[in-house]
C-alpha cells in the first residue's frame, strides 16, 4: 500500500475530518484528566510526607521533653537542689518548650498532631511551675509535689504513644 492510496482514500471520505477531530477532542479530555489527577496525586503525596515528617519531629521533641521531665522527677525525688541551681533547670525546660513550639509551627502539622503537641507543651508549663516552686520556703524546705511531676511525665508519655499510633496508621 502506498501513500497515494491512503491520500486518495482520505480525500474520498469527506466526513473523516470530523471523526478525527471528535476522537482528538475525546483524547485531549482524557489527557487533561490524567494530568490533573497526577498533579492531585503528587500534591497528596507531598502533604502526606510533610505530615509524616511533622509527626517524627513531634515525637522527637516530645521524647526530649519527657527526658527533661523524668530527669527533674528523678532528681527532686532524691534531693533538694540549691536555689542557685533552679535557673539551670528552668533553662533546660524552656529549651524543651521552645522545641515543642517550633514543632507546632512547622509545616505538615495538622489539628490532630497539634493536639498532642499542645498536651506536651501544657505538661512542660506545669513542670516549669513545679520547678519554680523549689525556691526555698521560709523554713528551708523545697516545695515539690512529686506526684504531680510524675503525672506530667505520664501525660507526655500518653502524647508520645498517641503520636506513634498516628504515625503507624
Amino acid at each position: 500500500m502506498s501513500w497515494e492510496c491512503i491520500s486518495y482514500w482520505i480525500e474520498s471520505h469527506p466526513g473523516l475530518a470530523s471523526w478525527v477531530q471528535a476522537f482528538g477532542s475525546i483524547g485531549a479530555i482524557f489527557v487533561a484528566i490524567w494530568v490533573s489527577g497526577g498533579d492531585r496525586r503528587h500534591r497528596a503525596k507531598v502533604e502526606k510526607a510533610a505530615r509524616r515528617d511533622a509527626i517524627d519531629r513531634a515525637i522527637s521533641a516530645s521524647e526530649h521533653a519527657r527526658k527533661i521531665t523524668k530527669n527533674n522527677h528523678d532528681f527532686f525525688s532524691c534531693t533538694r537542689p540549691p536555689s542557685g541551681e533552679v535557673p539551670r533547670y528552668l533553662a533546660v525546660i524552656d529549651h524543651a518548650a521552645a522545641r515543642i513550639r517550633d514543632v507546632s509551627a512547622s509545616p505538615g502539622v495538622d489539628s490532630e498532631v497539634l493536639g498532642h503537641v499542645s498536651e506536651v507543651s501544657s505538661a512542660l508549663v506545669d513542670v516549669k511551675g513545679l520547678v519554680e516552686q523549689t525556691m526555698k520556703s521560709a523554713d528551708g524546705t523545697a516545695l515539690v509535689d512529686l506526684g504531680y511531676l510524675k503525672g506530667n511525665v505520664d501525660r507526655i508519655d500518653r502524647a508520645i504513644d498517641n503520636l506513634k499510633a498516628i504515625r503507624t496508621s
